[in-house]
C-alpha cells in the first residue's frame, strides 16, 4: 500500500451514532429514538487489525462536548480466529441408535 493511504487513515476516524431508542406502546408514529451523541474511532485500527477494537471512547454531542463514555468492542473481520461469527466442523455427525 502507499503510504500516502496510510497517512491519510491515521487522520481520519470512523464515526457511530449513539441512541436511546424509546418504548412506545404499540405506536409507530415518528421517531422512536433520540441521539445522544457521536462515539469516534481510529479507522486504520478498525480495517487493519484482526481482533478489531476494544476500549472506552468517549460520546461527543455535535458541539464537541463530553456527554459520557461508552465502552464498546468492534471488529470488521469476518475471518477473525480468536472470535468466529460461527463454528464450522468437518466432522459428520454420527446418529445413536437405541436398541429395543
Amino acid at each position: 500500500m502507499d503510504t500516502k493511504i496510510f497517512d491519510y487513515l491515521k487522520t481520519k476516524r470512523a464515526v457511530f451514532e449513539v441512541r436511546h431508542y424509546l418504548h412506545q406502546n404499540g405506536s409507530d408514529s415518528g421517531q422512536s429514538y433520540f441521539t445522544l451523541g457521536y462515539v469516534k474511532v481510529p479507522l486504520l485500527q478498525l480495517i487493519t487489525k484482526n481482533n478489531g477494537i476494544e476500549g472506552e471512547f468517549m460520546i461527543l454531542d455535535d458541539y464537541k462536548q463530553k456527554m459520557g463514555s461508552l465502552r464498546i468492542r468492534i471488529n470488521l473481520n469476518h475471518h477473525d480466529l480468536q472470535r468466529p461469527l460461527f463454528q464450522s466442523t468437518n466432522k459428520i455427525a454420527q446418529e445413536t441408535r437405541t436398541q429395543t
